[in-house]
């Protein structure tokens, strides 16, 4: 699904004229079935907070764009990035994957990011025939 994700960024920053600075890093965070946990205990945030921070701890970032599963684990993934120093945009699966063909919402994201990274919030190209 990241990559996915990627590639509709991509082509949603290419509309409004942005492009991404090179090519992302991906922290990969193990599932509960991969980690052994039993079926009636729900995961909390931390396993999420320890990936994020070993797979990032030496890296230059921006920001970091983080795709969760369920809501509740965004507030101690905020915080481990927020300690890092690092801006962060979370995308909840559910909703992106149901909205990833709606370009609108794709674009806004971007501009979201773009903000968050000290650019304009609204930075488009001016039509062809403006520059001329």
């Amino acid at each position: 699904m990241a990559n996915e994700i990627i590639n509709t960024f991509r082509k949603g920053a290419g509309a409004l004229g942005m492009s991404f600075g090179g090519e992302p890093a991906y922290v990969e965070v193990p599932s509960d079935k991969d980690l052994g946990l039993p079926k009636d205990q729900l995961r909390n945030g931390g396993n999420f907070a320890h990936c994020v921070k070993n797979d990032l701890k030496g890296r230059n970032f921006k920001i970091v764009v983080v795709l969760i599963p369920r809501d509740k684990d965004k507030a101690i993934v905020k915080r481990t990035l927020d300690s890092m120093g690092l801006a962060s945009q979370f995308l909840l699966q559910s909703t992106i994957r149901s909205k990833l063909d709606k370009m609108g919402v794709i674009t806004n994201i971007i501009r979201q990011i773009n903000a968050k990274t000290e650019h304009d919030l609204y930075q488009l190209q001016p039509p062809a025939k403006m520059n001329q």
